[in-house]
């Protein structure tokens, strides 16, 4: 189908592709940007240092759905 269009077709249609695809981002941040709060959250989050976040694979779930790190955990998981 696209093999048929004249090359000034195929500029229209990539102009129409590049508006939607700004349109749809558009309308996406202003969803994140009306989120109260997001945008300070995000910002604390990016100040974090990194040594104060744990890594996810030294994470696991008690039976409460509690995460704790493997080592402080280890003998509850035993059992």
């Amino acid at each position: 189908l696209l093999k048929q269009l004249s090359p000034e077709r195929l500029q229209v249609l990539t102009d129409f592709a590049a508006y939607l695809a700004n349109t749809e981002s558009e309308a996406a941040t202003q969803e994140l940007l009306a989120i109260s709060g997001l945008l300070e959250r995000v910002k604390q989050n990016q100040a974090t240092p990194k040594t104060d976040y744990a890594n996810w694979r030294t994470l696991r779930s008690n039976r409460n759905g509690c995460y704790r790190l493997k080592s402080i955990c280890r003998k509850t998981f035993q059992n």
